[in-house]
């Protein structure tokens, strides 16, 4: 009998596209056999490149969760992007012309927000092979670890998905590729495949299973992973088929955790295929970067999570220390020497609810500079998120509502690398709301200033607001 609460996830995803290999928008056709062009399409992938990476990147993964839209999340735009817009702009009753206004972009993102809550799909870092990976939580709810990756599996076992490392010396594309392609099973049928230099896909069916493989070269060998499905549940199931590919980094900045001494097992991979081997562990980073909201008075405030392991704290070279870390409400008050003055923004004095435009600010580890990921609210004020494409050393990242008033401060802690096609990946990024930043530095002595009514403001005016009061700190672990 098919496992009841995997039933009833699947039923949450409407209009499944058929099953396939996520693939990059078609090539333009050939000269010796033109295509009429349609000035619909021009237009559309005109306002489309005008946008900028990451906000395009960011579309096209909603697209996945909302349309039938099968294609690779890279922010190109081809005619798959054209017709998957225009299917979301006629099923809200918008004009169909493959253009997304900011508030049709902002209701795609809530609309795919929620697809997202329902499946509770997190990238989760694989701690073996520091890859990080999309799971649909809902479907896959046992989580354990391998000797070379990590599984995850529904309750009755009709979806698992495991994550494989090599070793350096044994990252062959070619002939890793070919071992999948090939495996001399009785009853395999290979559906699909591509090989290219930065990736290599294998789909295919065996028995009543379907599955599909992904795999990319990294510095420190091949990383990659392996989908497999019952048949029957197809169609359901191809939309999160696409939705994982499109999420997975070959490397995060977490490296794979030791294996036990004397661990050995067979490498997850196709039947017949040589077996892979591990790949030795790589030492784990010595610092990390956050952002932190400056209260004035020496005083900071920035995510628990960031600080947490720090063995040192630091803003600009002079110490730093933690004078009060709160799990519950995932804020952390730091005393630092030297703090410059500051000028706190306004606290936002209505609760936050799903589909709140709202922009958050982090300071980015590499150049100290200051990052703008807007995004919309995802959940009320109790458990509020923002979908945003955050960069390494945003944790503690300050949100600011339209009227540049204080929303909340970022708690997650984004990757400190990104492997999708170069592109920071959007995902939901918890935050604690401005009714928890008050609570908390009310009973912390810290005095609050309380926001009035105000008109909206243009990004420039708030990243001005922004930068302020955003100040980056460093964790020595």
């Amino acid at each position: 009998m098919r496992n009841r609460s995997s039933a009833i996830g699947f039923c949450l995803l409407a209009a499944a596209s058929p099953i396939g290999p996520v693939h990059a928008q078609p090539a333009p056709p050939q000269a010796s056999a033109p295509r009429p062009v349609d000035p619909r399409v021009t237009a559309a992938q005109a306002a489309f490149e005008a946008l900028p990476e990451p906000t395009r990147v960011a579309i096209q993964n909603d697209l996945v969760w909302v349309t039938s839209f099968s294609g690779a999340a890279l922010g190109t735009f081809g005619r798959l992007t054209y017709e998957a817009i225009s299917a979301y702009q006629k099923a809200i009753n918008q004009p169909v012309d493959g253009v997304l206004n900011e508030k049709q972009r902002a209701q795609l993102a809530a609309d795919a927000g929620k697809a997202r809550a329902a499946m509770r799909f997190i990238i989760q870092a694989d701690p073996v092979t520091g890859s990080g990976i999309g799971i649909p939580a809902t479907l896959l709810t046992k989580a354990e670890k391998t000797p070379i990756g990590g599984k995850w599996s529904s309750e009755n076992g009709n979806i698992v998905l495991e994550t494989v490392r090599t070793a350096p010396d044994k990252a062959d594309m070619p002939g890793t590729f070919e071992r999948f392609v090939n495996a001399a099973v009785p009853g395999r049928k290979v559906t699909y495949k591509l090989l290219r230099p930065d990736f290599f896909v294998v789909t295919g069916e065996m028995a009543a299973k379907k599955f599909y493989t992904r795999f990319a070269p990294t510095a420190e060998g091949l990383r990659g992973y392996t989908l497999t499905y019952d048949a029957s549940l197809s169609p359901g199931i191809d939309k999160i088929v696409i939705a994982i590919a499109n999420t997975f980094e070959p490397l995060k900045a977490a490296r794979p955790a030791t294996p036990a001494a004397g661990a050995q097992a067979s490498t997850p991979q196709a039947p017949g295929a040589a077996p892979l081997a591990l790949s030795p562990v790589q030492a784990a980073p010595t610092e990390r970067a956050l952002t932190a909201l400056n209260l004035g008075g020496g005083k900071l405030l920035t995510a628990a999570k960031a600080v947490q392991g720090c063995k040192t704290i630091t803003l600009g070279g002079k110490p730093a220390q933690i004078v009060a870390a709160d799990g519950a409400s995932g804020l952390a008050l730091l005393a630092a020497e030297g703090a410059p003055a500051a000028s706190m923004p306004a606290m936002r004095e209505t609760a936050i609810a799903g589909g709140d435009n709202l922009v958050a600010f982090g300071i980015d580890a590499a150049s100290r500079k200051l990052v703008v990921s807007p995004g919309v609210a995802v959940g009320g004020d109790a458990s509020p998120s923002l979908p945003v494409a955050l960069q390494n050393g945003s944790a503690g990242s300050i949100v600011l509502d339209r009227q540049g008033h204080l929303a909340g401060l970022v708690t997650d802690l984004p990757p400190l690398n990104v492997q999708i096609a170069g592109v920071v990946p959007v995902r939901a990024y918890r935050f604690a709301p401005a009714s928890t930043v008050r609570a908390f530095l009310d009973q912390k002595g810290v005095k609050t200033q309380a926001g009035g009514a105000a008109g909206d403001k243009t990004t420039g005016e708030l990243a001005q607001i922004a930068g302020k009061s955003s100040i980056s700190v460093s964790c020595g672990l």
